[in-house]
């Protein structure tokens, strides 16, 4: 989607998050020690959580995500870079924005990306069902 796009959707909610996320080929690497796994893991999921309880103030019931992943070059591949996304479902769950991150909740969502700013993710968080409550 173009910018212009993402500013048409209806019933949306953003979130930014302006961190460098552990990319796939990373984490794969890292997975050969189970501790280092466990700890990447912990280390970005508290990152997404930090940024989502601040900014997000919703429960949803179903959302399609849409995210915008900022890289100061084109050095990660799109698909490593998409990987970052399990962080932050898992994120918007323990924040309570979502009751689970499975298909039932999150019903699709669509990855884009930027180059030439800052490491940063933005994800727009489209309504799909009328079921939406404020913390």
């Amino acid at each position: 989607m173009t910018p212009e796009e993402y500013d048409k959707l209806n019933n949306y909610d953003k979130i930014i998050i302006t961190a460098k996320l552990e990319d796939l080929n990373k984490f794969i690497k890292i997975s050969k020690n189970v501790n280092g796994r466990a700890a990447v893991k912990r280390i970005n999921d508290n990152t997404c959580l930090a940024f989502i309880k601040n900014q997000c103030k919703y429960h949803y019931d179903k959302v399609k995500l849409h995210y915008v992943w900022y890289e100061p070059k084109k050095n990660r591949d799109g698909d490593n870079v998409a990987f970052g996304a399990k962080f932050i479902q898992d994120a918007m769950v323990k924040a309570g924005v979502l009751d689970n991150d499975n298909l039932n909740n999150i019903v699709g969502f669509t990855h884009d990306f930027r180059y030439g700013k800052e490491y940063a993710v933005e994800i727009f968080i489209e309504e799909r069902s009328k079921d939406k409550w404020k913390f």
